[in-house]
């Protein structure tokens, strides 16, 4: 009889603390969504944009969703000059690039592993870059052009292959995504 409690009381004790563990390791990532600084898209005419972070991804593990956000659409013209001010979250990022996108961004999974599901992001549809930088400082204001010959229409209700503005972040093993709806008037 003495056996079978010390099993269940440890049994119960390592579900505990499992489960702790695991209920931890979530809502430290649900909070870092907090802790990461939104992209902010600065028109000419002086319209502010602010672009939350959507998605991190820990490449060859697991995928975090920031589901709380509401986004406003990006609205731009093409040819139009703007800023994009960012603060790196990991410090000296490995690359950051800013892309239209009239097609889907979705977790995926990569692979099974006896450890679980290895997701990824995928990202199918039409893309048309318009930044990129393989150097980017902790923190920085920068400059782009909305390509004069961009062939994204304008906010299209289509959830499937609804426009979207994306920046990827690029920190070592994780990547952030910042999406927006986007429309090009």
């Amino acid at each position: 009889m003495s056996n079978y409690i010390y099993r269940t009381f440890g049994l119960l004790l390592m579900v505990s603390i499992l489960s702790m563990v695991h209920f931890s390791f979530f809502n430290a990532y649900s909070q870092e969504f907090d802790n990461i600084s939104p992209i902010t898209i600065t028109k000419q005419d002086g319209a502010t944009f602010e672009i939350a972070p959507t998605f991190i991804i820990e490449e060859g593990y697991k995928s975090f969703s920031n589901d709380a956000i509401q986004q406003s659409p990006v609205n731009l013209s093409p040819g139009d000059s703007i800023e994009i001010s960012y603060v790196s979250p990991c410090g000296y990022a490995d690359s950051i690039e800013g892309f239209f996108l009239k097609g889907t961004a979705d977790i995926a999974i990569k692979s099974l592993e006896s450890t679980g599901p290895i997701q990824t992001m995928q990202i199918s549809g039409e893309q048309q870059e318009f930044y990129k930088n393989q150097n980017p400082e902790k923190e920085g204001i920068v400059t782009a052009s909305i390509p004069s010959d961009i062939e994204i229409s304008a906010l299209d209700s289509d959830e499937e292959n609804k426009n979207k503005m994306v920046f990827v972040m690029d920190c070592d093993e994780e990547k952030i995504y910042y999406i927006a709806d986007a429309g090009i008037q």
